[in-house]
């Protein structure tokens, strides 16, 4: 079917790449005529069955079936025969492209990248044409009959050209390739280069996966619906396989084209030269990418195995790089996830301490007030039942001393064993609660604490800085009172002790306490490691009291060199631990 540049005419753009299909249908629609697109040789096909345009604008390759395997069927089916075609493809591949033209009968070649006149030159020219293809050199824009020398050097220009548009390309790929960072995509864009760049019948691309050992593929220019049914081909199996062992690019002939030969399953397409290169790194190799049957030409040349030997080692160390990513990736996520949960664990151990240190404080209240209660009962109750007894017995004795009674022995044992009774009963309420802390304060405690201690103990306890009598908080009295007890208990228990200074001092805003012996000492940690596995609760409950308080309490002993027990504790105490 032919139509004048007047007539409106079907015009069918067949271009798996959108932009071209928009840039060719944008112009054509300009020019008055109807525009009809696929995006492959099997719709393209369909379309024109289906609609018979006038012209066909076709790109070379395609993932689907390619623009020479499209064309052919156009050429075999006799109601079609007939159809215009114009080949629309890149620069670089100009030369190949005018072989296909010649072989299946095309007359135009139109180059991308093109302008909107050398699209209106093309169309208006392959409208005009005979009805019956001509298998002829087709024609180039821009190139005139001109004298010998003209040609030769529009020859040079011409490589030079096709030579640029080819880098321009590489580099392209070479900028997507290295941006890409999901394997089956970086895969899906270098077999789909490659083929381009080549120019290729098919192409296959096999490596090894990432994450879980299995293999990684990707193709173009084999219908899709033929591989999900025939499957891949073994990565290590065949020609493929040897290239990948053996690192090396190899450029093999293929006699009758059976696919079975060189390591493919059956029933993929034949493939009469192959192009295969190793995909590597300088550590590693991963598998290999394989281009049958150059396009244009029967055999596939060094310039083209050097280009491939390049892309895929480029594509070796760009997967192997994104494994490290994904390697340092995942470590970096597991790292988050681990800090996130430590951050959530330190949150709810700063709750549990919070609720227990809560709880420490609360026992120690009302331990203190329990014992404030039975000194109370003690020297109140208990006391003056002791004292009634001591002096019913003394007026007992009394009224028999007149009499002369014998009995008047006994009496006065009993007399002594209730007053014994009665000192025992106030040391022991004064060891639970001294009346004398929660009367007179801190300073007359710990003064009368040292005084008791001298008097009980082989210890001789002076105390300083008793001079002043103002009144702190009653938690922080108790604090210092308990933890000063505790530390006289210890030099006279374990530290052997002769000699013991207590200090306290008063500031604006804080309490110092210091508890010196002259003892034989002790490993610090060594005796806190068996505290803490409760073999004994005095250094842990003297850091426990002064923890709550908050406060600080230092420890500095060594064996042989004494101890010294520092304590620092603000004197407001609710208002530090809110």
């Amino acid at each position: 079917m032919t139509q004048t540049q007047t007539t409106a005419a079907r015009i069918l753009i067949v271009d798996d790449v959108a932009a071209n299909r928009d840039l060719v249908a944008t112009v054509v629609r300009h020019m008055g005529h109807q525009a009809l697109e696929a995006s492959d040789g099997l719709q393209a096909l369909a379309l024109v069955r289906s609609e018979q345009p006038d012209l066909v604008i076709s790109d070379i390759l395609m993932p689907t079936m390619d623009g020479l395997e499209f064309v052919s069927r156009i050429r075999a089916d006799p109601a079609l025969a007939a159809t215009e075609v114009v080949f629309y493809t890149a620069h670089y591949r100009e030369r190949e492209a005018g072989n296909l033209a010649k072989i299946c009968g095309v007359s135009q070649v139109l180059l991308k990248p093109c302008g909107p006149r050398d699209i209106i030159r093309v169309v208006r020219l392959a409208l005009s044409r005979p009805a019956a293809p001509e298998p002829a050199q087709p024609p180039v824009l821009g190139r005139q009959a001109t004298p010998l020398t003209a040609e030769q050097w529009s020859e040079r220009l011409h490589v030079l050209e096709s030579s640029n548009q080819r880098l321009a390309a590489l580099t392209d790929l070479n900028l997507h390739m290295a941006s890409e960072r999901d394997a089956r995509a970086l895969l899906d864009t270098v077999c789909r280069g490659s083929r381009d760049l080549i120019g290729a019948r098919f192409a296959l691309l096999g490596v090894n996966g990432r994450e879980t050992g299995d293999t990684l593929f990707a193709s173009c220019g084999i219908d899709p619906e033929r591989l999900q049914r025939l499957g891949w081909p073994r990565i290590e199996q065949g020609l493929p396989g040897e290239v990948r062992r053996q690192r090396t690019t190899r450029r093999i002939d293929n006699p009758g084209g059976d696919p079975v030969n060189i390591g493919l399953p059956a029933g993929y397409p034949a493939a009469h030269r192959l192009l295969i290169a190793p995909v590597a790194s300088l550590a590693a190799s991963y598998g290999w990418i394989c281009l049958a049957d150059k396009l244009g030409t029967d055999r596939f040349d060094e310039q083209d195995e050097h280009m491939l030997t390049m892309l895929a080692a480029q594509l070796g160390r760009i997967y192997e790089s994104g494994m490290l990513y994904q390697t340092v990736q995942r470590d970096a996520e597991r790292l988050q996830t681990e800090i996130r949960e430590r951050r959530l664990a330190q949150q709810a151990l700063h709750r549990s301490t919070v609720q227990l240190r809560a709880l420490s404080r609360r026992v120690l209240e009302t331990q203190e007030a329990e014992r404030r209660r039975v000194a109370h009962e003690l020297h109140d109750e208990l006391g003056q039942s002791l004292t009634a007894i001591k002096i019913h017995l003394q007026s007992r004795q009394l009224g028999r001393a007149a009499e002369d009674d014998p009995a008047g022995d006994a009496h006065d044992a009993s007399i002594q064993i209730v007053d014994h009774a009665i000192a025992q009963m106030r040391r022991i309420a004064l060891g639970l609660r001294p009346s004398i802390l929660d009367d007179l304060g801190l300073a007359p405690a710990l003064r009368w604490l040292a005084d008791e201690t001298t008097t009980h103990s082989p210890l001789i306890v002076h105390f300083q800085g008793g001079q002043s009598h103002a009144r702190i908080d009653p938690q922080c009295e108790t604090v210092c009172f308990r933890i000063a007890q505790e530390a006289l208990t210890n030099a006279v228990r374990h530290g052997g002790a002769t000699r013991v200074v207590l200090q306290l001092r008063i500031d604006d805003d804080k309490v110092w306490l210091q508890v010196d012996d002259n003892g034989a000492g002790f490993d610090v940690d060594a005796a806190i490691q068996v505290a803490s596995h409760g073999r004994s609760m005095g250094l842990l409950g003297m850091r426990e009291r002064a923890r709550l308080a908050g406060g600080e309490l230092n420890i500095v002993s060594e064996p042989g060199h004494g101890t010294s027990v520092r304590l620092t504790c603000p004197l407001v105490i609710g208002e530090t631990l809110s």
